[in-house]
């Protein structure tokens, strides 16, 4: 089988089909990852080809600019950025179609285009979402609009989820529509819904563990798993510091922003280095480049640039981070507890997931100071029973399939002419 994957975004975007991508070739398929020149030294590190996509974009530059990582001016933002890149896309995935004859395309739900390319060329077609807020099901248990724990906000944003988003789906099929048109291609209704959580085979990239299918979700649509991948086969150890630091002394906090919120980190790194002086506690520092690392940390507190987080976070005692799906999923199956910052997008929403399992508490981006994250750091590290849920909620994570493997599952079965195989998604999560 030749497949013939897109995708777009930060490393922490971009990893999820990487992993999918060498579960398809370990079984012997042709992958081809269409992705930003920036991920070409990641696709082939994976074993896989690469294509170009949107060479013109300078993916740096976008990622430092603050509005990116703003809580309320950030989601139009990215919009904008997602609907800019749709004609070069087109061109993109229609050129690599008509060039390799691919059996299936798959790609990330912000690739807009892929899907009506895929179509228009009779070639089958699967998306994929990475964070649940995305299906926009109002009986989820923590609703797209929901931010904030507790029930009243549970119910508040259940009604307003099934209020609102219809509004701007409106508005994004009018914004496609105009794009369909100037493409070539008919109008279509509900062109936008169907790009976030639509067409033949929807994957949702988590565990049915973090968030269980409901009954508003896609039709067809089947929830994966985590598709675990933070490092390449010859990534197997910390550097020689890193671990002779973490042998010295009891587990230390894990602070991140990931792959994108680490381009626009503001004083997190300073607050975290403060909050670990005044509860006494050791800290590791992952600050993406060396020009973020604070100018005074108190000892016990290292930083380093990057470590593979499948490696990194079980050895430490909590992980405070910006509540990216990839960082979320990383720190549960750790099995230790976290404390979410979140700055902007679905962030929120994954935090909330996990406070709603018991094992995170949040603080948000805007209001975090030294205090508020000693106090959240106490709350999650000094409760057994925090401790013990976390544990417990790593351990059954680690258990399952891979979410790679069950999209590498479907894929095969889409290349076929299936929707959904039986027995390809797990027991807990069921295609509907």
């Amino acid at each position: 089988m030749r497949a013939l994957i897109v995708a777009a975004g930060s490393h922490g975007d971009v990893h999820p089909f990487l992993a999918i991508g060498r579960a398809l070739a370990a079984r012997g398929h042709g992958v081809r990852i269409v992705v930003h020149p920036y991920f070409e030294g990641d696709v082939r590190a994976a074993g896989l080809d690469h294509v170009p996509l949107g060479s013109e974009i300078d993916l740096v530059a976008l990622l430092e600019d603050p509005d990116l990582m703003h809580p309320w001016r950030g989601g139009p933002r990215v919009l904008r950025m997602v609907l800019d890149a749709v004609p070069s896309a087109i061109d993109t995935v229609r050129a690599a179609i008509r060039a390799e004859r691919p059996d299936v395309v798959f790609a990330h739900h912000i690739c807009l285009g892929a899907g009506w390319i895929a179509e228009e060329e009779g070639v089958p077609y699967a998306s994929a979402t990475l964070a649940p807020m995305l299906w926009f099901s109002p009986s989820d248990p923590t609703p797209t609009l929901q931010q904030r724990p507790g029930a009243w906000r549970r119910r508040a944003a259940s009604l307003a989820t099934r209020l609102l988003p219809p509004l701007g789906f409106a508005i994004g099929d009018r914004k496609l529509n105009a794009i369909r048109r100037r493409s070539g291609m008919p109008p279509r209704r509900g062109v936008f819904r169907e790009a976030f959580a639509g067409g033949p085979l929807p994957l949702g990239l988590w565990s049915p563990t973090f968030r269980p299918p409901t009954p508003d979700d896609p039709e067809h649509g089947v929830i994966c798993g985590f598709p675990w991948f933070d490092r390449s086969d010859s990534d197997t150890r910390l550097d020689p510091e890193l671990e002779t630091f973490l042998g010295d002394g009891p587990p230390p906090v894990v602070f991140s922003l990931g792959t994108a919120a680490v381009h626009v980190p503001g004083d997190f790194y300073e607050v975290a280095a403060t909050a670990c002086r005044r509860l006494g506690r050791r800290g590791v520092l992952l600050t993406g480049k060396a020009s973020n690392v604070p100018d005074a940390r108190p000892d016990g507190v290292i930083a380093r640039d990057y470590a593979p987080f499948s490696l990194l976070l079980p050895r430490g005692a909590a992980t405070v981070h910006h509540g990216g799906i990839g960082s979320t999923s990383q720190a549960l199956r750790a099995g230790r507890p976290s404390v979410v910052v979140p700055h902007a997008h679905d962030q929120f929403n994954n935090g909330v997931h996990a406070v709603r399992h018991g094992v995170a508490a949040m603080v948000r981006r805007g209001r975090l100071d030294v205090g508020r994250l000693a106090r959240a750091l106490h709350a999650v590290l000094d409760d057994p029973a925090v401790a013990a849920r976390a544990a417990t909620l790593g351990e059954r994570l680690r258990s399952e399939r891979s979410g790679a493997e069950v999209a590498a599952d479907l894929l095969e079965a889409r290349a076929r002419g299936a929707v959904t195989p039986p027995g390809a998604a797990p027991p807990t999560a069921p295609a509907r």
